[in-house]
Parts: structure tokens; C-alpha cells; sequence
């Protein structure tokens, strides 16, 4: 696999791209940490021109960092995605609101939203004195899942383009035990929340060691809660043990390749 980094303005970088050319795009967008802005106001200009001009600076003293990505800049990303295409963007928990608005505004869907949850974070609570403070400690990070709209039925967007899927079975979450597993087991359903190694260590003492059941057979419901699965709705359990984090991705060390990888990014992006 070959990458190619083109160091610029985002937005004037995408305007060399034609219509429908990505895939999808993964981004770890400004966090906009700077200071309240007026809602109104903002969604004034959002609603007319998809842009609000923004003072003053944010997060470290950046400029770049006084707002979140406006609508004006998801517009041009929904127009390089091909149908179907999916957007991952990690945000800030004080403005996550205003950058999936933004997204909303540009012609996206919403999907879902995967928590990342870390134990490196930095508190940046100001002291007030006798114990009081302004901020908790940053352990959770919300990464917006979202869709550019489909061409179509899902299955046309498909066979057309080739996306608009998630692919399930690549994002499996690995056994932690092999006891009782089948040798098809391919891993349990990828869920919306990841742990790094040092909080998914904290759950899994809170847990302590537990052992799934292994139920086989089709679960039915009488009413018409589940829609389309009232028929009856296959489950599967795998019967292995371990700590309660073995529910969800858990993050891995980087090797020494990815490190390397990381570097390099870092080097162009100080340039």
C-alpha cells in the first residue's frame, strides 16, 4: 500500500479532486475550544451561507482552533465521497454538538457516534480554591459516524461504487480466551465504544473474570417492538471468559513500523 500527503489548506486541497473520487475519509478535526459563540447567530449564518466568521484563538493559542470545521468545509468532503462514502470525525465532548450540526447542515447522515475511552487525558480545571475547580478530567473522546446518502437501495450503492457497507467481519472483536471457541468463530460484533489498554485493565477489575453463556437457536418476540426481526432473531453465544472489556475494540501499542509512520505525519504537519 502507497500513501501520498499533500501538506495545505484542506479546503483548497479538495478542490482539486473531481465529484464521487473517495471512499471515505477518517479525520481528527480542530476540537473549536475557543470561546462560546452565540447560537444564534451561528446558525443564522450556517442556514444562509454556511459560514460564521470566527475571532480569536482556541486550544493552545491556535487560530485554527477557535471554531469547529463549518459547514462550508463538510460540503466540499460530501462532494469528493462517492455515494455511500462514510466520514469518521473525532470531536471534543464540549463541541460535539455544533461539529455534527455542521455535518448535518453539509448533506450528511448521521450514522452513530463511537466513544473513545483513554486514561492519558490532562485535567485542565483552573483551581478555585477549597477543592473547587471548573473541569473534569478528559478520559472520553466522541468520533461522529456519518454517511454521505446513498445512490439508490443500499444494495445498488453497493454493486455500483462498492461502499456504503461496513465491513462487519474485518472489524470483529478478537477472542480474549479460546476456551469453548468454535474454530468458525470469527469474533464477536464490532461495537461503538473503544478502550485503550489502560482502561479496558480499570473495567476488567471492576468486572472481574465472567464466563459467557453459549445460547443457540432463534429468539422471538411476540410484539411488534422489533420490526423486522419479529419473526425471530438468530443468537449466538460464544461461552468464553474474561473481563468485560473483551465487548469491545480494545486499542493496541503502535509497533514500531506504525511509530515510525506517526513521526513522519508529525514532521509534515509541524512544516
Amino acid at each position: 500500500m502507497t500513501f501520498e500527503i499533500k501538506h495545505g489548506d484542506n479546503i483548497e486541497i479538495l478542490k482539486y479532486y473531481p465529484n464521487n473520487h473517495f471512499d471515505s475519509i477518517v479525520t481528527d478535526a480542530p476540537y473549536g475550544l475557543g470561546r462560546e459563540q452565540d447560537p444564534e447567530k451561528v446558525l443564522k449564518e450556517w442556514l444562509t451561507h454556511g459560514y460564521y466568521e470566527i475571532k480569536g484563538k482556541g486550544f493552545m493559542g491556535k487560530a485554527w482552533d477557535a471554531f469547529v470545521p463549518q459547514p462550508v468545509f463538510w460540503k466540499e468532503c460530501i462532494r469528493v465521497l462517492k455515494p455511500g462514502g462514510h466520514l469518521l470525525c473525532f470531536f471534543g465532548t464540549r463541541t460535539y454538538d455544533w461539529g455534527t450540526l455542521a455535518i448535518r447542515l453539509a448533506g450528511f447522515q448521521i450514522r452513530d457516534m463511537i466513544t473513545w475511552h483513554y486514561g492519558s487525558g490532562f485535567p485542565k480545571s483552573v483551581n478555585c480554591g477549597d477543592g473547587k475547580g471548573t473541569a473534569l478530567k478528559p478520559a472520553s473522546e466522541p468520533i461522529c459516524v456519518a454517511r454521505k446518502p446513498l445512490e439508490g437501495t443500499i444494495y445498488q450503492n453497493f454493486k455500483k461504487y462498492g461502499i456504503g457497507v461496513l465491513n462487519i467481519d474485518n472489524c470483529r472483536i478478537e477472542f480474549k480466551s479460546e476456551d469453548n471457541i468454535q474454530p468458525d468463530d470469527l469474533g464477536r460484533f464490532p461495537a461503538n465504544v473503544i478502550f485503550d489498554e489502560y482502561t479496558s485493565c480499570i473495567l476488567d477489575e471492576q468486572s472481574g473474570i465472567l464466563t459467557s453463556g453459549k445460547p443457540q437457536g432463534i429468539r422471538k418476540a411476540s410484539n411488534k417492538i422489533y420490526g423486522q426481526y419479529s419473526p425471530g432473531l438468530e443468537i449466538t453465544g460464544y461461552g468464553d471468559t474474561g473481563g468485560a472489556s473483551r465487548f469491545s475494540i480494545v486499542q493496541k501499542p503502535l509497533n514500531q513500523k506504525e511509530m515510525q509512520v506517526l513521526k513522519l505525519l508529525k514532521t509534515f504537519i509541524r512544516q
